[in-house]
């Protein structure tokens, strides 16, 4: 995906809505396994200075439970609680504004990670990157998480009904 945007706030555009399913993972806080299906966005932002970046989401398990991380993330950005067989693919080409925070991972890295997410705001709307501006950045491939220590993007847990 290239190189993450540096820490910051950014009005972003949704470019890819990536899903793996029958992911294996170690359960929440536990040494034991599961398979899951999970999802991640992709956003791509433009600097100040004009460069095209991508960054992803922490890997979500595909749940609708209030509680789920999912669940949080989709009304933090749309302002509604997703609903039993609602489509994330429709997210795509939709705007978000985002906060990028620098955080160290167990492993004394330091990665870029979105840690905040709010609907456009209105009067910012005609600001937001076009989508097709993000097609040549940094490729096409997200890793696929083999297990919750994702290297980027680490562990969510989440919970309740799959969509």
């Amino acid at each position: 995906m290239g190189p993450p945007p540096p820490a910051g706030t950014y009005l972003a555009v949704c470019t890819d809505v990536i899903d793996l399913y029958g992911v294996e993972r170690k359960k929440y806080e536990s040494e034991e396994m599961e398979r899951v299906d999970v999802t991640r966005f992709v956003f791509g932002v433009k600097t100040k200075s004009g460069q095209l970046h991508k960054i992803a989401t922490r890997e979500m398990k595909i749940t609708s439970g209030p509680k789920a991380n999912l669940t949080k993330f989709i009304k933090a950005w749309t302002g509604e609680v997703p609903k039993a067989g609602w489509d994330t693919e429709s997210l795509k080409g939709k705007g978000a504004q985002i906060t990028v925070t620098a955080e160290e991972a167990r492993n004394g890295k330091v990665y870029n990670n979105i840690t905040g997410l709010a609907p456009v705001l209105e009067d910012y709307a005609d600001k937001v990157p076009a989508v097709n501006a993000f097609a040549k950045v940094g490729g096409d491939s997200l890793p696929k998480s083999d297990d919750s220590d994702l290297e980027v993007l680490g562990p969510v847990k989440g919970g309740g009904d799959p969509f």
